[in-house]
């Protein structure tokens, strides 16, 4: 396995997001500052793509060892997205993506969750002792938008749920609704709301091709795709089946014992029952087309398409990963 070369700290962008939860707690930004600045790093704070993109135009050209993005899943979105649109000939430095977010999602992927100062420390002193890991984006393109890259994209009721975590957060202050635990404590609201059948969530319809896995069409209830390994979390809800690496699980509302099935299907376990015929529609695949899919969240950002036209899932550009 590949390890990271040689750092040094005037060829290191560091990107940091002091919006993003873990950084917006009382002092946290302030001590992440101040403990970068004893490793030689100058912090630059990023809220989105319009302050990463100058800081890329800069730096790349100087090279660059190696780009630290401290903050959500967001920020490392709106940084490949620019990197992938604007320097496709480029070959990216390597990422060290490090937990600044709620979820991170990404970073828990990566190993690379805990300890942000920790590993950028070993990045710097020692880097032969973090390994590199070369993942591509997923790329979803349709007609008369440009493309979107990221590496986690949910649709239908995953699509969703997240914008309504997003919109309750936004609507008021306290603990319940901007604290650690406001996702989960909205996601029990949305379960019990479920349960009183008071949330009134239509199902999309949607058509699905992959070469290997065949086609399925019907509303579809879930709907999740990813390029990442799966290899350092406990849910990945992809079956073993087909080539590529594009991992895609949708499910249609009417799917034949969802709920007795879903614990197989969330740890990716295969099933005589998981056949498009049934409603499930799992696996691998080097490309995927949707018809159907008008709104969609990457890496938690909202984004919005035309139902009509056909999406093409695919891999874009690989990145290389730095890993505990």
């Amino acid at each position: 396995m590949a390890t990271l070369g040689p750092v040094c700290p005037d060829r290191v962008l560091l990107l940091v997001n002091p919006l993003s939860f873990r950084l917006s707690l009382p002092g946290a930004f302030s001590k992440l500052r101040q403990q970068t600045k004893a490793l030689g790093l100058h912090p630059h704070v990023v809220y989105g793509p319009q302050e990463i993109e100058p800081l890329l135009a800069k730096a790349l050209p100087e090279g660059l060892d190696l780009i630290i993005i401290v903050g959500g899943d967001g920020t490392l979105q709106g940084t490949v997205s620019l990197l992938a649109d604007q320097y496709p000939d480029a070959t990216p430095p390597p990422i060290l993506m490090l937990s600044g977010g709620r979820t991170n999602y990404i970073a828990s992927h990566l190993g690379t969750k805990t300890r942000p100062v920790a590993l950028i420390e070993r990045a710097l002193m020692r880097p032969d002792s973090l390994s590199l890991t070369q993942t591509p984006a997923l790329c979803l393109s349709q007609a008369a938008h440009s493309n979107i890259y990221g590496f986690f994209a949910g649709g239908a009721l995953v699509d969703h749920v997240i914008r309504d975590c997003h919109q309750y957060r936004a609507s008021g202050r306290g603990r319940l609704r901007q604290g650690r635990y406001s996702t989960l404590w909205r996601l029990i609201q949305l379960a019990a709301l479920g349960l009183l059948r008071r949330v009134h969530y239509k199902s999309p319809k949607m058509r699905l091709h992959a070469d290997v896995l065949g086609t399925m069409q019907g509303r579809v209830r879930l709907l999740v795709m990813t390029t990442l390994s799966e290899s350092q979390v406990s849910i990945h809800p992809y079956l073993p089946v087909g080539q590529g690496p594009v991992k895609l699980t949708a499910v249609c509302r009417d799917a034949r014992g969802f709920w007795r099935h879903l614990p197989n299907l969330l740890l990716g376990r295969a099933s005589p029952a998981f056949t498009s015929a049934n409603g499930y529609f799992s696996g691998r695949s080097e490309t995927v087309s949707i018809r159907g899919l008008g709104q969609v969240c990457m890496d938690g950002q909202e984004y919005t398409l035309n139902p009509e036209a056909l999406t093409q899932v695919s891999a874009g550009p690989s990145f290389r990963f730095v890993t505990s």
